[in-house]
């Protein structure tokens, strides 16, 4: 119950960042990933980081020429036009090489280690299925955000849970 009164708290602090119009560029949290570029002065912040893991490299937050360059590597091996700047096929690519599909509730369950990483990071009980109960609780954290409750774990909800864990 702690735990995930915890999670609850991070997520309305997180909402509140966004509320008050803070902004990641100056290094506050957001709760929706950017489009990210090679831009002066370079783009910093959660974000950054975020695609930083998922691309597997050393992370420091800043997206310079080493990020740029491992991102143009990363969109030719996937098929994308090479051109260094994460937008939203980007992004979606970079969830699937790291196995993080699109979780919903439906019938049959969805099942697999990308729910047992979504219920870790919501301290729920892991048990691989995305059930009634990993779904309220994703619709618990997305209401919080100020969010449709959808239940979806899809890149934003992907990137607010990476936020929740760096906070917790």
């Amino acid at each position: 119950m702690i735990k995930k009164l915890r999670v609850l708290v991070v997520a309305f602090l997180l909402s509140s960042v966004v509320l008050l119009g803070f902004n990641n560029q100056a290094g506050a949290a957001q709760t929706s990933p950017r489009t990210l570029k090679l831009t002066s002065p370079y783009m910093r912040g959660d974000d950054v980081e975020f695609a930083q893991r998922l691309l597997r490299t050393n992370i420091d937050g800043i997206y310079g020429p080493a990020t740029t360059s491992l991102v143009k590597q990363f969109q030719v091996s996937r098929g994308l036009p090479a051109d260094g700047i994460v937008g939203y096929n980007t992004w979606s690519e970079l969830l699937k090489y790291n196995g993080l599909r699109t979780l919903k509730l439906k019938s049959p369950y969805m099942t697999g280690n990308d729910v047992k990483k979504v219920q870790s990071l919501l301290h729920l009980p892991v048990d691989g299925v995305y059930g009634p109960k990993t779904a309220t609780a994703v619709k618990n954290v997305q209401s919080l955000n100020g969010w449709p409750a959808d239940g979806v774990v899809g890149l934003d909800t992907w990137y607010l849970l990476e936020l929740i864990s760096k906070y917790d």
